[in-house]
């Protein structure tokens, strides 16, 4: 039977928090096809903390080491290549370490229908490792601690966080934006696919934007903005989302 929605996952070896992203998909009342992309996909499927999902979520091989160099090129081109397999007419990216608040995705769809947008999108709470929420009084992606003041600054000013709560509220903002940091974070999106095949990934990252921490997903969003794509967001942190790792790159 054919699903509505394509949701995609990459991840590496940490099993414990797939099983939390994993349940998060299952949780929801949308019909979801959850594809895992892995370069230990053997690993995985031998996994038995892994079984109880065998029939509901499939694991896919990807090619290469893991934790080889800068994150955002890499995961551009994962992003990219992942889109190839979908065939349902919606899609979403959903990390390993982070997960969807009961009707997320339900809630976008009805949003896309309704509004007659290429994607919606959600907003998030920050959580530490522990699960805890974060306290808001800090930038969290940023180690120079001058321009990381800089940018919570910035996010207050703006009204895309508050100090003492964990709410990212993305999106585009109506005020100047210098350091280009209003975005919407991979996780929080839902596509029309053939929307997100027509604009396609950005593989091209320079120095600066290495040195910048810029994403993939800003990439994006900037992409979106400058097509003048008709999006729209639901304004319900509806994604969790976990602070301190990402998939495919790690500093020893």
């Amino acid at each position: 039977m054919s699903k509505e929605i394509c949701v995609i996952t990459f991840t590496v070896d940490r099993v414990p928090s797939l099983i939390r992203c994993i349940n998060s998909v299952l949780l929801q009342d949308a019909s979801v096809r959850h594809m895992v992309f892995s370069e230990n996909q053997p690993q995985l499927l031998r996994d038995a903390r892994l079984d109880f999902c065998r029939s509901t979520t499939e694991f896919f091989p990807l090619e290469g080491l893991p934790h080889q160099g800068p994150s955002s090129p890499r995961m551009a081109m994962l992003r990219q290549h992942a889109l190839s397999f979908v065939r349902e007419p919606y899609m979403c990216f959903l990390d390993d370490d982070n997960e969807m608040e009961a009707g997320h995705l339900n809630s976008l769809l009805a949003i896309i229908r309704e509004q007659q947008v290429g994607a919606a999108y959600s907003w998030r709470s920050l959580l530490y490792a522990d699960g805890k929420h974060f306290d808001g009084s800090s930038y969290p992606w940023h180690s120079d601690e001058q321009e990381a003041y800089k940018r919570w600054q910035w996010c207050i000013a703006a009204g895309v966080m508050m100090e003492g709560q964990s709410v990212m509220k993305d999106g585009p903002v109506a005020v100047p934006d210098p350091m280009q940091l209003a975005t919407v974070d991979m996780n929080e999106w839902l596509f029309h696919t053939a929307t997100l095949r027509e604009i396609g990934l950005d593989f091209s990252f320079s120095e600066q934007d290495l040195r910048n921490r810029v994403g993939e997903d800003d990439k994006l969003f900037a992409r979106i903005r400058s097509l003048q794509l008709p999006i729209a967001g639901s304004g319900i942190p509806s994604i969790r989302y976990y602070l301190g790792g990402v998939s495919n790159y790690r500093i020893n």
